[in-house]
C-alpha cells in the first residue's frame, strides 16, 4: 500500500453514527455525525503520519513557526 500509493476501497468505508449534542432529541440538527473507521485504517493512518512527519523533520521542511499539532521539543512550545 505504501509503495503503490493506493489505499484499498474497503478501508475507505466508515459507519456514520449520529451523536446527540443537546436540546430537543427530536430535532435532527441537534445531532452530529461521527464516522467509525476500520481499526486497520487508523493504524495505517498513524504509520503514514509517522513516516511523513519524520521525512519533514529530517529534511528541515517545517519552520519553527509551524508548530501546531507538533510534538513538544526545544524549538517550539506546542505539544500533541
Amino acid at each position: 500500500m505504501l509503495s503503490t500509493g493506493i489505499f484499498p476501497d474497503r478501508l475507505k468505508h466508515a459507519e456514520v453514527k449520529p451523536i446527540f449534542k443537546n436540546g430537543d432529541k427530536s430535532d435532527v440538527s441537534n445531532y452530529r455525525p461521527i464516522s467509525l473507521l476500520p481499526a486497520f485504517s487508523k493504524v495505517l493512518e498513524k504509520v503514514i503520519y509517522v513516516r511523513m512527519y519524520q521525512y519533514l523533520v529530517n529534511n528541515s521542511i517545517l519552520i519553527n513557526e509551524q508548530f501546531g499539532f507538533r510534538p513538544q521539543d526545544i524549538n517550539h512550545g506546542s505539544s500533541l
